[in-house]
């Protein structure tokens, strides 16, 4: 765990605000996998941090969890479950609505299981997605689904600097070399970093 702390100690430094973990791929008992991430998430904390858990269902069933009580999450100290695979029913929506102020992520290529969630009463405030992929090739997003992106972030952006234009007077867009982030709300939450 030292290790640990100390790229903790560096990230705060430089400003980092969340950690992704994977939770499954941490082997031992319940009560050893337990106590490393309530260690670690403390850890994180400490750090001002917060955590966002890799999850599947193998796991939520060796730790005990499911979609209606999360709570071992919560005592462990997760702030973000990302579920691997969604149910695809209305266990997304029982798992988003959760009574424990732990947000779910779902992944934006399993487009079916958010919309569906949101049509069957998913708070919206209690999720968002992300896109997922592995630094190989073919992985990412195509190139026209990446423009079709940035089209409806720089719309965004022009009617939300122009609303700020007209009601507060003048004003200025620093991009500082591009290390800017940008959050927008369609139904769901897409929060996109740029370096």
């Amino acid at each position: 765990m030292e290790e640990i702390e100390n790229y903790l100690t560096m990230a705060s430094r430089y400003g980092f605000t969340k950690i992704f973990t994977s939770m499954f791929s941490v082997p031992g008992t319940k009560k050893e996998v337990f106590d490393y991430f309530k260690i670690f998430c403390d850890l994180a904390h400490k750090h001002g941090m917060k955590v966002s858990g890799d999850c599947n269902t193998a796991f939520f069933k060796k730790m005990g969890a499911s979609e209606s009580d999360i709570s071992i999450f919560k005592e462990m100290g997760i702030d973000i479950i990302r579920m691997d695979l969604p149910y695809f029913d209305q266990r997304d929506v029982t798992l988003i609505n959760n009574p424990y102020n732990i947000t779910i992520e779902l992944s934006s290529c399993m487009i079916q299981a958010v919309r569906m969630a949101l049509e069957n009463g998913a708070n919206p405030k209690n999720f968002f997605t992300c896109h997922n992929f592995y630094p190989e090739r073919y992985t990412a997003s195509d190139l026209e689904s990446i423009r079709q992106l940035w089209v409806f972030l720089v719309l965004s952006l022009f009617l939300v600097m122009k609303t700020i234009h007209m009601g507060h007077g003048q004003y200025t867009m620093d991009f500082q070399l591009l290390k800017i982030t940008v959050g927008f709300q369609l139904n769901c939450r897409f929060v996109i970093g740029l370096r």
